[in-house]
């Protein structure tokens, strides 16, 4: 594993889940009529926060996928495809499956 993969796994990576999960009350708070023009712009401002963290960890984890598919011997292009068309599901198939794979040495 790289310096930056590394930096990015244990720092980076788990900062964007937090700073989304501490947004979502503002998003909720936003979504109340009452507070006019401010909280309109407050909550498109963290929604656009939230929607760009999760882009990049998308991304992040696509990255992942191939490299770890393509350690292990698979083929890490047809992985990545699966986890970004399959999401969720995708990404518990490469668990699952591609995981599984022997390791080529």
């Amino acid at each position: 594993m790289t310096a930056i993969q590394s930096r990015l796994s244990k720092t980076i990576l788990p900062m964007l889940l937090i700073s989304f999960m501490l947004a979502l009350p503002f998003v909720a708070f936003a979504q109340d009529d009452s507070g006019g023009i401010t909280a309109m712009l407050f909550g498109g401002t963290v929604w656009l926060v939230c929607c760009l963290a999760i882009f990049i960890l998308d991304i992040a984890i696509l990255i992942w996928v191939y490299q770890d598919a393509n350690k292990r011997g698979a083929n890490g292009v047809l992985w990545a495809a699966i986890v970004f068309f399959g999401s969720l599901v995708g990404l518990l198939l490469y668990f699952a499956i591609g995981r599984n794979q022997n390791r080529v040495g």
